[in-house]
């Protein structure tokens, strides 16, 4: 299996959106939240005992744009 992600740091994506509700959301940190959410779920798979066999089978690729 391969899990790829995108992630943009461009200057665009560092201002604040407003959501449905009008409220101002920080789009970088949804992103943070979110890998920092993904890498927790990770290092949890990786530590159960029963996944040590199908890790080799599994790939990880992040890409980062907007970087100056």
């Amino acid at each position: 299996m391969l899990l790829c992600l995108a992630i943009d740091v461009s200057d665009s994506m560092k201002k604040p959106i407003l959501d449905h509700t009008g409220k101002a959301i920080e789009r970088w940190t949804s992103i943070h939240n979110a890998l920092e959410h993904f890498v927790h779920l990770g290092v949890a798979w990786v530590k159960d005992p029963e996944t040590q066999q199908v890790l080799p089978l599994y790939h990880l690729m992040a890409y980062g744009f907007g970087f100056k």
